[in-house]
């Protein structure tokens, strides 16, 4: 249910409205987090464990052991490599920072939904979205660099 209320929503069906998708996925991560609206929390909030990570499908791939620093380095350099939007939104990396090492946690891929979120911001159409795809998974692109290049587009 979750799905197709996203999707009727999502910006890039022309019809949809961005206040109201962003809205409806912060609900569903306040669910999934065991709060609701309400502030009612479960019986047991430490017993929450979150969903594993759905599958290959809705994240670039990070080689494993492959440091944060060299992936904002090969943005950089194919930066230089890539036509205009793509060569912009690789630039948008410097200065990322590696919020997943530090912490213990493995480097997580940039997922589908905040490359997409990207291209919207940068206002790409549907036939350079795909190639922006294959770009950012070319890279190797994180999820701390996807939150980078959203973060500069949205100005904050």
């Amino acid at each position: 249910m979750w799905r197709r209320a996203v999707a009727a929503v999502h910006p890039d069906r022309g019809v949809g409205d961005e206040a109201l998708f962003i809205w409806l996925n912060s609900v569903r991560e306040m669910m999934l987090a065991g709060c609701v609206a309400l502030g009612v929390r479960r019986a047991d909030p430490a017993s929450y464990q979150p969903p594993p990570p759905s599958g290959a499908t809705d994240r670039i791939n990070v080689t494993p052991g492959v440091p944060f620093e060299s992936i904002t380095r090969r943005a950089r350099i194919k930066a230089s490599e890539v036509e205009t939007p793509y060569s912009t939104l690789l630039r948008l990396t410097l200065g990322a920072v590696d919020r997943a090492t530090p912490n213990g946690r493995p480097l997580l891929g940039a997922t589908y939904k905040q490359l997409s979120y990207a291209a919207h911001l940068l206002r790409i159409d549907d036939a350079e979205r795909s190639r922006w795809y294959e770009v950012a998974k070319e890279v190797g692109l994180t999820s701390d660099h996807a939150s980078e290049i959203i973060s500069k587009l949205k100005g904050s």
